[in-house]
This record gives structure tokens, sequence and C-alpha cells, in this order.
């Protein structure tokens, strides 16, 4: 989490100030004196913005396989709760109530910058999350302010937008882009 904060923040500086110093390097091209490195700053600022572009544009799609295969390998957790809840005619109180009947322990998310789930059940959680009689979610920040997470709603009924941004479906679970 530290790393992307602080990767975020370097690549915004080096953004910004490649930006505003673009149309002072552009106004060197015309004067002689000033030619020769105000072209080799210009193409090393194109170079770096276009390498900045590419670099998120892959990060992006690298995070979303991430949590393709997050989705994936939650599933055993939610069997779990699924199966506590025809058993006992309600979802489980906690995720701890699961242990060691149906799961040997709470998982983790297997994934190091958000290692746990939460889990909602309840009057509230049918209330706010479209009657689902639980549900589970990860926050999964991306950058200094941000509030994205995954969700998972056992009734499949995601809207399209909610909590706080965009839903796209991922397997069985909604990302949630702020």
């Amino acid at each position: 989490m530290l790393f992307m904060v602080v990767s975020q923040l370097i690549y915004g500086v080096a953004l910004t100030i490649a930006l505003l110093s673009t149309p002072l390097l552009v106004g060197g091209l015309f004067f002689r004196r000033r030619r020769i490195a105000s072209t080799s700053i210009l193409l090393a600022t194109i170079l770096m913005i276009f390498c900045i572009g590419v670099g998120s544009a892959t990060g992006r799609k690298l995070r979303m396989a991430a949590w393709r295969s997050f989705a994936e390998r939650s599933q055993l957790l939610i069997d779990a709760i699924e199966m506590y809840e025809r058993e006992h005619l309600v979802p489980p109180a906690t995720l701890n109530d699961l242990v060691p009947e149906y799961v040997v322990s709470v998982p983790s998310t297997g994934l190091n910058a958000y290692p746990h789930f939460e889990y909602q059940t309840g009057a509230d959680t049918k209330r706010l999350y479209i009657n689902n009689p639980w549900i589970l979610s990860v926050f999964t920040p991306s950058s200094i302010i941000n509030f994205d997470m995954m969700l998972y709603f056992p009734n499949q009924n995601y809207p399209e937008t909610g909590y706080g941004g965009r839903l796209e479906r991922i397997g069985r679970w909604a990302y949630v882009h702020e």
C-alpha cells in the first residue's frame, strides 16, 4: 500500500513538472542557443509522459487480472457461508462461526496489501445492500485518496453504480471503481 502511494505521488509530481515545463521547452526551440537542450529535454518529457501512460494502463490491466484470480480463490469461503446458511437457515453471524466445521480457519484474501475479508449480515445489510442477507467486501484503495472495493452479493443483484462509484463485474464479484 505504501509503495502504491509513494509511486503515485512520484508519478504525479513528475507529470505535473513535465506538463508545466512543456511550453517553456517549446519556446526554447525558437532560440538557437537553447534549441539542442530544449529539443533533448522536450523529447525526454514526451517519452516520460508516454511511459507513464503505458505504465498506468498496464498497471490497471494487471490489477484487474489479480482481482479475477482473487474472485476464483474466494469461492471456497463463499461456498462455506452458503453451506452454513443452508444448514442453519440463517447466515453465520461472523466468519469465525464457520470454523472448524466449514473451513479450517478464516482465510485471508491472498492479497498482501488487502489481507482481510469484511463480512456483514443483519437487517442493516439487507437494507443497504439490495436485500442481500450477507455480503463480503475487501477494501482496495489504489491511491492516496481512493475508496475502491470488491463486493460479493449472494443474490448477484449488483447495480451499475453505487457504493461510491461504478461497479464492474469480475466473476461473481463486483469491483467498485470510485
